[in-house]
Order: structure tokens, then C-alpha cells, then sequence
């Protein structure tokens, strides 16, 4: 591995991001994603996952994490094109839960990082970063 590209930092404004948060948050993602929602642990992990049509036709992809267990709060991380038209698909199914959905793409700015796990310049990042919502995404590699 180069070293010497590490750590890279950038902005992610291709990336929308929907707030989604209420009791019943977590039922509803549950009832309308393809992974396991009741498997998030708050504010440590993300997972990949995906809404489908009634078909089966995928609709859109994303990071999905919990922000807050206590407070039932996701972020659902996609294609900033897409946010409008998932908001009110994923709205047309919300019926009486008690949960809201908002873009908040324009009120936080995405970025990203990447630095080799353990590594001074990933806990410089981290500490850094302190005031941010740290969202780890499962690595399929090692580099």
C-alpha cells in the first residue's frame, strides 16, 4: 500500500441526505428496505441498502445508519438527484406512523475521509471531526 496517498479528505456533494426520525422510524424502515434495520447499532455502522418496487425492480441505493437510538434517527445517505423523488415515494407509504422524513442536504455538508484503520492520520480525523457525526462504512477491501 502507498502511504503516501493517505489520508485523503473531499467533499461528498453528490450525496443527498434524508432525516428520517420518530417511534416509529425504525418499523417503517424496516418495512420498506431490503436489509435488516433492527441490526443497526447507533452511530457505529452503516450498511448498504436498497428500496425496491412491488415488482422487485430496484428504486434507489444507500448508506443507511442510526444516528440515535434513544431518539429513533436515521440517515439515509443517496444519489442527491434522486432525494425529491424517494422523499415522496418513501412518504406515499408513511400513512399514520409517527416518524418525519426531511432533506437535509442542504443544511449539513458531506464529506468523507480515508485513512488506514489505527493509523495517526485516521484518529487526527477522527478527533478532528469530533463535532460531526461519524458514520464508518463497512470496508469490502483492505487496502
Amino acid at each position: 500500500m502507498n502511504q503516501a496517498i493517505f489520508p485523503i479528505h473531499g467533499q461528498l456533494p453528490h450525496l443527498g441526505y434524508l432525516h428520517i426520525q420518530g417511534p416509529e422510524a425504525e418499523a417503517f424502515l424496516q418495512s420498506q428496505l431490503t436489509n435488516d434495520v433492527h441490526e443497526l447499532r447507533a452511530s457505529t455502522q452503516a450498511q448498504w441498502t436498497g428500496y425496491c418496487n412491488p415488482k422487485g425492480r430496484l428504486y434507489f441505493t444507500g448508506w443507511l445508519a442510526k444516528l440515535s437510538a434513544a431518539e429513533n434517527t436515521y440517515a439515509l445517505l443517496i444519489d442527491r438527484s434522486l432525494t425529491q423523488a424517494v422523499i415522496k415515494r418513501l412518504r406515499m407509504f408513511v400513512l399514520r406512523a409517527k416518524l418525519s422524513i426531511e432533506d437535509y442536504s442542504d443544511r449539513l455538508q458531506l464529506s468523507g475521509s480515508l485513512a488506514k484503520a489505527g493509523s495517526p492520520e485516521a484518529v487526527a480525523v477522527a478527533e478532528k471531526s469530533s463535532h460531526a457525526a461519524d458514520i464508518r462504512l463497512p470496508m469490502a477491501h483492505t487496502l
